[in-house]
């Protein structure tokens, strides 16, 4: 580990928002973690990118449930 660094803060951060998403988010998570592979330090993605990422995925969830209350019951 001190080979590599040790982990700044907003590293630690994304990591453990990471992990937390494994058993809920996967498919959140794994897009994520594609992100976060392409990241360099002219173009980083850090937790402000992770925290937009599940706002969107936030309001696909509420247009989805407002789709099916609205749009799909019967009058």
């Amino acid at each position: 580990i001190y080979a590599i660094k040790l982990p700044k803060g907003s590293n630690s951060f994304t990591s453990m928002m990471l992990n937390a998403m494994s058993d809920d988010l996967p498919h959140i998570q794994n897009h994520i973690t594609d992100a976060l592979s392409t990241s360099s330090s002219t173009n980083v993605y850090s937790a402000s990118n992770i925290c937009a990422q599940l706002n969107v995925e936030q309001q696909l969830v509420i247009s989805h449930i407002f789709t099916l209350l609205f749009w799909t019951s019967d009058p």
